[in-house]
């Protein structure tokens, strides 16, 4: 889910791209493939991460792919830190440069080539993968697992950064958060959703596998699911303006 051009656009896993057209939703049809796995925009372009390729549409659309430097066709994640876009994928990550895709791998500092979140702050890109969180700085490159007391499960899932530090969730092990150079946990088990995370209101919010969301109040994270009003309590994508949770 992202907003692009003052609409809300929803990504399906079969059924392409929709949007909300004022109090409608129009259903999108393009000819690349229809598993969205994530979506993102730069303000000029929506940039749509699949099975099958990373898309760009800003009036036209650009498939981009293995043969255009990416490290693989299968995106998991986007994010854009305010100037460049990052891709996540099935066999690691890639950055946007003036004239092509610089690519991470294990041997730049990666925990692991299978990765599910991105996100960064302050020139620091922390990546979720399969084998714990990533920090990439122009300083320095450092993996956080479970052996470190990062996590309780070295399958970190998403990722994002606010105000109380940098929150990571992961998929059985609940949720760390790093501050101050401490990890503390949350939400023992807790099963949460490749990113699905976002910010509101300055607060990271979560969605989970069967749990519904958690939003964290500052201290703890409080939890809503379907008793609260919630359609159901599997939550796939998170996105949140100032108003409103999607």
């Amino acid at each position: 889910i992202c907003e692009f051009d003052g609409e809300i656009w929803v990504g399906t896993f079969s059924d392409g791209l929709s949007h909300l057209d004022g109090d409608r939703w129009e259903i999108e049809h393009f000819e690349f493939s229809p598993f969205i796995n994530s979506l993102v925009s730069d303000g000029e372009a929506l940039w749509v991460g699949t099975d099958d390729g990373l898309i760009r549409i800003a009036g036209n659309i650009k498939v981009f792919g293995k043969r255009d430097g990416l490290n693989s066709d299968h995106i998991t994640a986007l994010h854009f830190d305010g100037e460049h876009i990052w891709v996540a994928t099935n066999r690691g990550v890639c950055e946007s440069e003036n004239f092509g895709w610089r690519q991470f791998y294990i041997n730049d500092g990666l925990c692991g080539d299978h990765t599910y979140s991105i996100y960064s702050k302050d020139g620091d890109i922390w990546i979720a993968t399969y084998g714990g969180i990533s920090k990439i700085s122009p300083v320095e490159s450092r993996c956080f697992r479970r052996v470190d007391g990062a996590l309780k499960n070295d399958w970190a899932t998403a990722v994002i950064i606010s105000d109380d530090g940098v929150f990571v969730g992961t998929y059985g092990g609940g949720i760390s958060r790093y501050s101050n150079g401490q990890w503390k946990f949350y939400e023992k088990g807790a099963i949460v959703n490749p990113n699905a995370v976002a910010l509101w209101r300055g607060k990271p919010v979560f969605g989970t596998a069967q749990n519904g969301i958690l939003i964290w109040d500052g201290i703890d994270f409080v939890h809503f699911d379907t008793k609260n009003g919630l359609p159901s309590d599997e939550i796939l994508s998170i996105f949140a303006d100032e108003n409103y949770i999607w």
